[in-house]
């Protein structure tokens, strides 16, 4: 059995790459963060098998206990009872692939256990920039200790003994202090073209809103980053419409047909909604 544990969207292609470039025939297992079922997609690729279960976890687990001890404790109980209620030996699993963006209490808690494990890169240069620890206490969603345990663990850029393999995307330039005999550079699009078999590139497609990409109907699309995100680099909410709309006035001034979907964790949008009302707004959860 292999566990693919993805906590955030942008890791999801790369999982579903990594899974038929080298797991095509044995159980595969995705978790993803429980505030993630309610996107279509993963309910879209259940039913398109494109592994074998689906399963929902609370990736924020242990962020704000306030003490390390506790800490530990929290994420180790957790883990251990949700595996158990899920029928899954954790130490019987021949691989485990995990990506994060900043809460990373599954790679915390493989640590805790010494069981080594694949870290994957969401997007270029990403683990190489350790200041990523403190950006969930600056946003106000961890607290000091649940940072601490981080470090400690090397969760978010890879366990020197316990990180068997790292997989970089292309792009990237900056590797700091990852282990460069472990790096693996992996491209998620050539190895998803790849892919032989026709119905297996069928079901994938088919998991990602096929029928609304081939109208073609769209002229240009803005896709939002999150409010956390945009807080944590200094923009005010108000601010942040006009970012994207200094975008949209250099690549694509007076689209025909202009598109906006929202993050999932933006949450009201109003300000965006306010700035740009001539555009369809998609679902955020699309």
């Amino acid at each position: 059995m292999v566990l693919f544990v993805c906590d955030h969207y942008a890791g999801l292609t790369e999982m579903i790459a990594l899974r038929y470039t080298y797991h095509t025939n044995q159980e595969c297992i995705l978790l993803i963060g429980a505030d993630r079922t309610k996107e279509s997609v993963y309910q879209e690729l259940e039913k398109n098998k494109i592994f074998n279960r689906i399963l929902q976890y609370n990736c924020r687990i242990g962020a704000k206990e306030g003490d390390i001890n506790k800490t530990r404790q929290t994420i180790c109980h957790y883990f251990d009872t949700f595996f158990s209620d899920n029928g899954i030996a954790i130490q019987q699993t021949s691989k485990i692939y995990t990506c994060s963006d900043l809460f990373s209490g599954f790679p915390i808690y493989l640590t805790l256990k010494g069981i080594s494990y694949v870290m994957c890169e969401l997007s270029a240069n990403q683990l190489a920039d350790l200041h990523r620890y403190d950006a969930s206490r600056e946003c106000n969603d961890a607290d000091e200790a649940y940072v601490a345990l981080e470090k400690e663990c090397c969760s978010l850029h890879g366990h020197p003994k316990l990180t068997i393999q790292i997989f970089l995307d292309p792009e990237t330039t900056a590797v700091g202090q990852l282990p460069k005999d472990r790096i693996v550079v992996f491209d998620v699009l050539e190895k998803l073209k790849a892919i032989k078999d026709a119905d297996i590139k069928e079901n994938i497609l088919n998991s990602f809103s096929r029928d609304f990409i081939k109208q073609k109907i769209i002229d240009t699309l803005i896709i939002t980053n999150s409010t956390g995100y945009m807080k944590h680099s200094g923009l005010a909410d108000h601010q942040t419409p006009l970012l994207y709309e200094l975008l949209l006035d250099y690549y694509a001034k007076d689209p025909e047909k202009l598109y906006l979907k929202l993050h999932p964790y933006c949450w009201s949008g109003k300000d965006f909604l306010t700035e740009f009302t001539d555009a369809t707004v998609l679902s955020k959860n699309f």
